[in-house]
């Protein structure tokens, strides 16, 4: 190839240069004087003389690269301006432009050689690739100075954590408008108008959600009377009992009188009865043991709801008892409807006296007999009729 001419740029190879700034001191009225040693990492690549072998046959000769600029001296803003007027010669071939590449804040991130190789370009990376650095995982977190509270608070960052992982807490001082009037509670957007509210009633979860405005899924509250939320009390007195006088033989095991009833009236939620008390019979043979049986609706078919067990000294004490011998999986919960009493509806409960002994002569008076019945809330949200369709504003 022809020689190439002064003051040609010709490329040799990409090193990695490790620089050591320096800074010497002078008189306090001179400026410092700064300086910096360049140390070429992989200099031993340009000299290969400790490498060389046997001579070789003659390589194919190579066109020389040779840096250029735009004409007004500043670097390319994309490859779309590189000229396109070369040709396939020795003076333009090996010629290559250094066009950066930017951010989006216009920041040079990398560098490209774009080498005119005869009929186009090849583009090559300019300079040593090194591994890739951390990148960061900020957590950044906002508070508020509240300015009425300090007037000359200003706004502050604190930080915290590692270099890979900083938290950066930013502290803003904003002014404080003056508070604004309070919000109906039947203006939020996750408020259910139905049922109307009741006197007494409060604000509920129904455990429910609905659509709000923006498309968002939101728990909706609506009124609930709190009535539905709170048990009643009943009792029954001696006078709800009838005097009975009996004999029970051998054949009439588990067999049951009534010996009297109680009306509970109706209640504006659907609701169970919880029942305890106490009962005492007179005894005239042995073995006596009269019990006594609490049953919901019917007298004789009527779900058992509680039961007294009869013992030799003739005082029962009767306590809640859903189970029987027909069926010993029975239960009551919040939700099943076992012994259920639905809302709007009245509850009579019937008394009878049941052998649970052999042979027994006995007189039933009712006297220091006494129940207690507690009307137990069952789901509040279900003694309601659900309205399929919300209201939202």
């Amino acid at each position: 190839m022809a020689p190439l001419p002064l003051g040609s740029i010709v490329y040799l190879t990409t090193a990695v240069i490790k620089a050591r700034i320096k800074s010497e001191e002078t008189m306090p009225d001179t400026p410092s004087l700064y300086g910096a040693d360049l140390d070429l990492m992989n200099d031993p690549a340009l000299n290969a003389d400790a490498l060389a072998g046997r001579q070789g046959p003659d390589g194919q000769t190579q066109f020389a690269c040779r840096r250029m600029e735009d004409p007004d001296g500043t670097p390319y803003k994309s490859s779309a301006e590189l000229p396109t007027d070369l040709g396939n010669n020795a003076d333009d071939i090996g010629k290559y432009w250094i066009v950066p590449t930017y951010d989006a804040d216009g920041v040079v991130v990398e560098q490209w050689a774009w080498v005119w190789l005869g009929s186009d370009y090849r583009k090559t990376y300019m300079g040593s690739l090194g591994p890739p650095g951390p990148v960061p995982k900020i957590r950044p977190s906002t508070d508020l100075v509240n300015l009425s509270d300090d007037p000359d608070a200003t706004s502050f960052v604190e930080t915290s954590g590692s270099v890979v992982a900083p938290t950066w807490r930013f502290n803003v001082a904003v002014p404080v408008g003056p508070s604004g009037p309070a919000a109906k509670l039947n203006d939020y957007p996750d408020f259910a108008e139905n049922p109307s509210p009741s006197n007494p009633a409060v604000i509920l979860h129904d455990g429910k959600r609905a659509t709000i405005p923006g498309n968002r899924s939101a728990a909706v509250f609506r009124p609930a009377n709190i009535a539905a939320l709170s048990p009643r009390f009943y009792s029954v007195p001696e006078s709800a009992f009838r005097d009975h006088n009996g004999t029970w033989t051998n054949a009439w095991k588990d067999a049951t009188v009534n010996v009297g009833s109680f009306s509970v009236p109706a209640q504006n939620f659907d609701w169970t009865p919880v029942v305890w008390g106490h009962t005492t019979t007179e005894r005239f043979s042995n073995p006596w043991k009269i019990g006594l049986e609490v049953r919901l609706g019917d007298v004789k078919e009527g779900t058992l709801i509680a039961r007294g067990f009869g013992n030799v000294r003739g005082e029962v004490f009767v306590v809640p008892h859903y189970t029987h011998n027909s069926d010993r999986n029975v239960h009551v919960s919040p939700t099943n409807g076992y012994a259920k009493v639905d809302a709007g509806s009245a509850a009579t409960l019937h008394m009878n006296l049941t052998n649970d002994g052999i042979f027994s002569i006995f007189n039933f008076t009712g006297k220091h007999s006494q129940l207690m019945i507690m009307v137990c809330p069952l789901d509040a949200f279900n003694s309601y009729t659900h309205p399929t369709t919300r209201r939202v504003r």
